[in-house]
């Protein structure tokens, strides 16, 4: 199961690294537990 998660966590954080790219946010925090996402000021996990 440790590698399914570890896939998901990466294709989720290339997902968010594009955006990021692009111009819209950035990864705030990323650990064990997930990523939160901050744009405009506004956090989402």
């Amino acid at each position: 199961m440790n590698d399914v998660r570890r896939l998901l966590q990466n294709r989720v954080r290339g997902a968010l690294e594009q955006i990021e790219r692009e111009g819209v946010g950035n990864i705030d925090v990323e650990d064990y537990i997930g990523f939160r996402y901050c744009i405009d000021g506004r956090f989402f996990t």
